[in-house]
């Protein structure tokens, strides 16, 4: 019964995160893409152009289009599978209508049209986050994507992208030039957004060492940078020698005078570096001020 009642709360909780998100990007569709003609893929994309080129408007046809895919998504995936589809499609059309008006409440007057991309961007693209970190979705396209995803094992990124880039190219037919440049600038701050949002920033770094002073940079590590570190198995594929790779997270503000001092014991180590999001398990220790190099 208690699990039952989890489930039920988390449920709640992230469909209440779901609606802030959906309501963010309702906003911004119907305060920047509507007013601007900012055509981005998706069928709030195809609401703008069929808006334009026949009778029926932007929200109508959201509300058209959302219905005909939850209906192919029941018949094709199931209703278990289609539920994140449908609550999501049916959550966004109705923060849609209501936010309708918006541009009259709200009335921008930017000098220069940048400052209407840059916001559609970054509103989009939190409000997309939003939604995609409580595992939701805003309906439309996302439908489509799914549905390829599962019956023709179609990866979820290239299809999205073909979908969108059909849309695109569309709408720059009716529009012009201009709003392929303005939709490329949106996406691209929107992916960024959406990536950190879901990412969240790297606070960490994860080095992968390979050195022949190995004792040296193990002592430095535990000792100086107070990092634990793990061993991993390597071969040299020119080489075909057995050897060590050293493994150890360190704080990102640390990460450069770590780097350093690494190249003084050893000048010829191997260094691989990339971000690290989240660090899981491991022994906690004190946050440690940032470290100084010694001279040697």
């Amino acid at each position: 019964m208690k699990t039952i009642r989890k489930k039920i709360s988390d449920f709640l909780y992230r469909y209440f995160i779901c609606i802030i998100g959906l309501t963010i990007m309702a906003i911004s569709y119907n305060l920047f893409y509507v007013p601007n003609n900012y055509v981005t893929g998706g069928v709030t994309g195809l609401s703008i152009i069929f808006g334009e080129i026949t009778p029926i408007s932007p929200n109508v046809f959201i509300l058209i289009g959302n219905i005909f895919l939850i209906v192919l998504s029941i018949a094709i995936l199931g209703p278990k599978k289609s539920i994140y589809n449908i609550v999501g499609a049916i959550t966004f059309t109705a923060a849609v209508y209501l936010t309708g008006n918006i541009s009259e409440i709200i009335k921008l007057n930017f000098d220069s049209s940048v400052f209407y991309v840059l916001c559609a961007g970054v509103t989009m693209g939190v409000g997309a986050g939003i939604v995609y970190k409580v595992n939701f979705t805003s309906g439309g396209t996302d439908v489509l994507v799914s549905i390829f995803n599962e019956k023709f094992k179609k990866p979820v990124g290239q299809t999205g992208l073909y979908i969108n880039g059909i849309i695109i190219i569309f709408g720059t037919y009716v529009f012009g030039f201009e709003m392929l440049i303005s939709a490329i600038i949106i996406k691209y701050i929107e992916s960024l957004l959406v990536d950190k949002i879901l990412l969240g920033i790297s606070d960490s770094k994860m080095l992968l060492i390979n050195t022949t002073k190995e004792d040296e940079v193990k002592k430095y590590l535990i000792k100086s940078v107070e990092s634990g570190i793990t061993l991993l198995n390597g071969k040299g594929g020119y080489t075909n020698k057995n050897h060590d790779i050293i493994m150890c997270i360190v704080r990102t503000d640390n990460y450069y005078k770590v780097k350093e001092e690494i190249k003084e014991i050893d000048p010829y180590a191997f260094i691989i570096v990339s971000d690290c999001y989240e660090v899981f398990g491991g022994t906690k220790k004190k946050k440690k001020l940032p470290i100084k190099i010694k001279k040697r």
